[in-house]
């Protein structure tokens, strides 16, 4: 009601104000989800039901809602299905969850180089997702500290937002499905998460 003048006349800091509280409210939102659904993946308590999944399905609803949010705009969303009856046992809610984790990641800080690709492909015993970006690449030694909770590689200052848990998850979320998760990278030659499933 403030904020939008319901109470009195507001000033534009006021309304600036108004509208960072608001952001940050939303951030620490996240964070609370994010931190529960990781205590609860780390006890046990999460449970996943394992069904087919169309996989370029999943892809192709990540791509689809990532392209609508603001950090995306100017940055081209790929999809790339490379064969047929890309069907893997999975949970389509958590590896849902997963995918746009990565993908959001590869739009945040992999978006500079205009274009993320989300492709699936099948390989001897399941279906490889690969989630891939442009930008500036990983270094070896922040390969390795990638999936461990809260670090965000020193990035802590820098205007991207995160809180360094989203990985976390998203390694416990695939191994939940018997599947695994990792990074290829080469510094300045962009990066590539994939995620690999058994087929159903």
């Amino acid at each position: 009601l403030w904020r939008a003048g319901q109470l009195g006349p507001v000033t534009p800091t006021q309304t600036e104000m108004a509208e960072m509280l608001v952001k940050t409210a939303r951030q620490v939102e996240a964070l609370a989800h994010d931190l529960l659904d990781v205590a609860r993946a780390e006890s046990g308590a999460v449970k996943v039901e394992l069904r087919p999944t169309d996989v370029p399905g999943v892809l192709d609803d990540v791509r689809r809602a990532t392209a609508l949010r603001p950090e995306a705009q100017g940055i081209r969303i790929d999809l790339i299905s490379e064969g047929d009856g890309l069907v893997a046992l999975a949970d389509s809610q958590r590896l849902t969850q997963v995918v746009s984790n990565l993908t959001s990641n590869a739009v945040k800080y992999g978006g500079s180089g205009g274009v993320v690709v989300l492709r699936a492909t099948r390989i001897h015993d399941g279906v490889r997702i690969e989630i891939i970006d442009r930008g500036p690449g990983l270094s070896p030694e922040k390969q390795a500290q990638l999936f461990e909770p809260f670090n965000r590689l020193g990035l802590e200052r820098s205007t991207v937002e995160g809180h360094g848990i989203g990985l976390a998850l998203a390694k416990r979320l695939v191994e939940l499905q018997g599947g695994t998760i990792g990074v290829s990278s080469t510094p300045g030659e962009g990066a590539i998460f994939w995620v690999e499933l058994p087929s159903a």
